[in-house]
């Protein structure tokens, strides 16, 4: 803009607009190389990558832009083929601006293609390598060639050229023998980046060395007299083959297979026992040669095996003792001479097989004979054979040793003579013989002294028994008893005599007993012999008895008191007088009569029970029952009384007076406890209102035969019909009553119950049409008045929908100040007031039945 300012006069502007264009952008050239086989036509090659930064919408040329038509960016070198080509990219100027335009360089490379792929030789032995060689037919040099084998896992090769060569070698040893080494190319690049792949293989036969794969024995160890075994397996290799091997530096060869065979080939090849020794033998192969005169690789040769060929075992048997008393200790003595411990010993008792014998060690072994036990006379030991830990057994039979067993001297000691014997009187002893080899030297004791005899095979002391005269009862008793042979008995008895006392007896009983009662004097023997005869007087009046036991008694029952007094007892033997007396008083029994009872309600009342008692001496102790159980009264009188609420016959069961006399009883009191009946009923419907104020009742109480209904509002009392029944309620009056229901029995038990009810006042509504809020108390609050209701909310809205004021408050009455129920016309939470009109509410509220209503209006508020 141009401005000319010339005062007084107005200032002059003129203004001309510049438009600036940018010019195209065909960018800059980035030329570069690629591989013809990198493209096709579905994956092509973008021209876009041979410039930087130029501008998009232009277009491709080949050459120059005036050399043609524009084509795609996106072309397939292929169509175009190997070697350098330019391209041209032209961005379109606008006026007054040219166009643009870059010419770039693709380099279109070819794919390095296989002339051919050998190898030389074809065919070699194994363990040999060949060399493998590669012609190119087109690509750049130098070219690097990958391939690998068909080895699991497979082996990898390289062949490279040099830059100016199209061939190139490497030298691999094939490792597939069957059916042959396969050598595959996997990728082939030129200097160029150009990669490729081959289908071309060459094959290489590899001729087999012979391999020796098992070489092992039979077994590792043997005994000493035993063969073993080679196992040969060849797994490769022309046959026959040659094995060459040692043992111990001894030469022996093997021939496996036969011509043409193929492998694998095994065979065994047996080792004579000349050839080994004891101990460790070394067995090794020193060369292995097959058919066509090919040798195993040393590394290919099997390791040494080594046969350890033990020691067989031996062993001799004695005894340590030709001749034992029956039950003396004794022992086999196993000296083990040779093999390897532990040691099975196989043995013989009297030619019968015994639990063979484990030995942990070599030598002398002492195995002693307890299980079993050598039996009475010649008993004959032999070993059978012998076997160590490693598995050598040697079955040649040892010497057989005896050993001679005799018997125990078996002798009892007995009472011979009269037994028992009275005080005085003599008897005799003899020791009958059952085993032993007389004579025998035979101590015995008395329980104070010691005696040594002699005894015959008769069991007698020169040709008699031994005579006894002892004051008390003695006990002999057996202490040693041994044989010609030195046997020693080892079961010792004894004989006890008997020397009979004179009888004597305490006697006891009770000094009073109850009439009719059975009382016992108790007679406790403190000498004698079972059976006693006691003689005795009751009253004067003489009499006996016999009894068995030391301990025993009579039973008397006198009618009165009486005096027992005793005379004499005697046993089989002996008499003794005696001078005891018991005096015996009889107490009368006492009798007692129960009485009372009655019928009482289930409500705590109680009735009483009575017991008389006539006789006896009191205190009284007192056993009743009721039904099954039983209960207790202690140190009661004549005449005794008690309260119950508990149900059930009463009966006297046992009573006792001070004396531990029992009573007659008789009589039986019976408390019957009727029910209390139970009260119950339901009614419906609830609640009601004072539009329709009836309420039904349905009695539901059980057990009773009268009842009558109070229904709460002061009404007349009504006798229940046992069923439903129905009341109406004042209708003006609203609010909650109680009803109660009052049954009886025919026995005269009562129950009641009362349950409330409600009568709720009826729903209603009154909302006005407009109001003027301008404080002279006429119409300044707009609200609805409502009746019997449980809930309300109340909105109004303006014109455009907005709430402005809401409450949750109601009331029946019309509100004059303070009132969160009713709307004062102005804007909730807000002294400001709103402006005359109409405006719409919405009251949604529930009655005390739970019933919903909605009311929706316009109403007005006038200023």
């Amino acid at each position: 803009s141009y401005t000319v300012i010339e005062p007084p006069c107005s200032s002059s502007t003129a203004v001309i607009t510049v438009s600036l264009v940018s010019p195209p952008n065909s960018g800059s050239a980035n030329n570069t190389d690629i591989c013809i086989n990198d493209y096709n036509s579905t994956n092509t090659y973008d021209l876009f990558n041979l410039i930087n930064n130029a501008d998009p919408g232009g277009f491709w040329y080949v050459g120059t832009s005036a050399m043609g038509s524009p084509i795609s960016p996106n072309i397939d070198p292929n169509t175009y083929g190997t070697g350098n080509f330019d391209f041209t990219y032209e961005t379109t100027g606008v006026p007054p601006c040219p166009s643009s335009e870059t010419t770039v360089n693709l380099t279109i490379n070819p794919e390095p293609v296989v002339n051919s792929f050998s190898a030389n030789p074809l065919i070699v032995s194994q363990g040999n390598s060949t060399t493998l060689s590669i012609d190119m037919l087109t690509g750049t040099p130098p070219f690097f060639i990958n391939g690998f084998d068909n080895s699991i896992p497979s082996n990898t090769f390289q062949i490279n050229t040099s830059p100016s060569s199209m061939l190139g070698t490497t030298v691999v040893n094939p490792t597939v023998v069957v059916p042959y080494t396969t050598y595959a190319l996997s990728t082939i690049t030129d200097a160029n980046g150009c990669s490729t792949t081959s289908p071309l293989s060459v094959n290489i036969d590899v001729e087999p060395f012979p391999i020796l794969d098992v070489f092992t024995l039979s077994t590792s160890d043997i005994c000493e007299g035993e063969s073993a075994v080679i196992n040969m397996t060849l797994t490769q290799g022309e046959a026959p083959v040659t094995v060459n091997y040692s043992i111990n530096g001894n030469n022996f060869s093997q021939v496996i297979g036969s011509a043409g065979q193929p492998t694998p080939i095994s065979v065994n090849a047996s080792i004579a026992n000349s050839s080994v020794q004891l101990g460790n033998n070394i067995i090794s192969v020193t060369s292995i040669v097959d058919a066509s005169g090919q040798n195993s690789p040393i590394n290919e040769i099997p390791s040494d095996i080594n046969l350890f060929v033990n020691e067989k075992p031996n062993a001799s048997l004695t005894i340590s003792k030709n001749e034992i008393c029956d039950g003396d200790s004794v022992n086999l003595i196993f000296n083990i001479l040779n093999g390897t411990a532990p040691f099975n010993v196989d043995y013989t008792i009297n030619a019968t097989s015994q639990t063979p014998i484990l030995f942990s060690s070599n030598g002398a072994q002492i195995f002693s004979l307890n299980n079993p036990k050598p039996i009475i006379g010649t008993n004959s030991y032999q070993i059978i054979s012998i076997s160590d830990i490693n598995g050598c057994t040697n079955s040649t039979a040892s010497p057989i040793v005896n050993l001679n067993v005799n018997d125990i001297p078996i002798i009892d000691i007995a009472i011979s003579g009269k037994n028992p014997v009275c005080l005085g009187d003599s008897s005799e002893i003899s020791f009958p013989i059952f085993k032993g080899a007389a004579p025998f030297n035979v101590v015995y004791n008395d329980g104070t002294n010691s005696y040594n005899v002699t005894v015959d095979n008769n069991g007698l002391i020169n040709n008699s028994p031994l005579t006894i005269s002892p004051t008390n009862n003695t006990t002999y008793s057996l202490v040693s008893v041994s044989d010609s042979k030195g046997c020693l008995s080892n079961n010792y008895n004894d004989a006890t005599l008997t020397i009979n006392d004179i009888p004597m007896v305490n006697i006891s009983g009770n000094n009073e007993l109850c009439d009719g009662d059975i009382s016992q004097l108790y007679f406790n023997f403190i000498s004698g012999s079972s059976p006693w005869k006691v003689n005795y007087s009751v009253n004067g009046i003489p009499s006996s008895v016999s009894l068995t036991n030391t301990i025993d008694s009579i039973s008397v029952s006198p009618n009165s008191s009486s005096l027992y007094n005793f005379t004499s007892v005697a046993d089989i033997n002996c008499t003794n007088n005696l001078n005891d007396q018991i005096s015996i008083k009889v107490n009368p029994v006492p009798t007692s009569i129960m009485s009372g009872g009655g019928s009482i309600c289930d409500d705590g009342s109680e009735v009483d029970i009575y017991i008389n008692t006539i006789s006896g001496t009191p205190p009284f102790n007192i056993q009743y029952s009721i039904g099954v159980q039983t209960k207790n009264l202690s140190n009661i009188g004549y005449n005794h009384s008690f309260s119950t609420k508990e149900a059930g016959q009463y009966s006297l069961t046992e009573i006792f007076d001070s004396k531990g006399c029992k009573a007659n009883t008789n009589g039986l009191a019976n408390v019957h406890i009727n029910p209390v009946p139970q009260a119950d009923f339901t009614f419906f419907p609830q609640p009601v209102d004072v539009n329709n104020p009836l309420v039904f009742f349905v009695d539901q109480s059980l057990y009773h035969s009268s009842g009558y209904w109070n229904f709460g509002d002061n009404s007349p009392l009504v006798n229940t019909n046992f069923g439903e029944i129905s009341h109406l309620y004042p209708s003006q009056d609203s609010g909650t009553y109680s009803v109660s229901l009052v049954i009886s029995t025919d026995s005269g038990c009562i129950n009641s119950i009362t349950k409330q009810i409600v009568v709720n006042e009826s729903f209603s509504i009154y909302i006005p049409s407009a109001f003027s809020p301008n404080n002279d108390f006429k119409n300044d609050h707009f609200m609805p008045i409502v009746d019997g209701t449980k809930s309300l909310e109340f909105s109004i809205y303006n014109r455009y929908g907005q709430r402005i004021f809401n409450t949750s408050k109601f009331s029946n009455k019309y509100c004059y100040s303070g009132c969160e129920q009713a709307w004062s016309g102005k804007f909730q939470d807000s002294d400001k007031f709103a402006p005359a009109g109409n405006y719409v509410y919405c009251i949604i509220a529930e009655d005390v039945n739970g019933k919903k209503y909605t009311y929706e209006g316009t109403l007005t508020l006038i200023r």
